[in-house]
């Protein structure tokens, strides 16, 4: 009899990573310039599935946030101009798909002051 709770128990753990997709961010870092837009390129495995994403100090200072949809294999994050005010250091960019799939990289800003 306990052989079968633990193929039930097996079984239940296949279908919940079934369920949690992939969310990550190719590059360890990104650099932002103020002479064009900030666009940041992810990838996940869920498509139409909306992956959220904030931007941080690395005082954990939250700076902006938003939504991002995975379409085919992919998703773009731009952010507005608000990295301005924080020309002297990087900040961490975080993307999550549900609670166990998340990504983060470095946005390094460089600013002409």
């Amino acid at each position: 009899m306990q052989d079968a709770n633990v193929d039930v128990n097996d079984s239940a753990t296949g279908i919940d990573e079934v369920n949690v997709g992939r969310v990550f961010f190719p590059q360890e870092k990104v650099t932002a310039t103020q002479d064009s837009p900030v666009v940041v390129i992810g990838a996940c495995d869920q498509s139409g599935a909306m992956i959220g994403w904030t931007l941080k100090s690395q005082d954990g200072e939250l700076i902006e946030r938003g939504l991002s949809e995975c379409d085919q294999g992919a998703f773009e994050i731009e952010l507005s101009d608000q990295w301005l005010n924080y020309c002297q250091e990087s900040l961490i960019l975080k993307a999550a798909l549900g609670a166990k799939a998340s990504s983060e990289t470095l946005v390094d800003p460089q600013c002409n002051i």
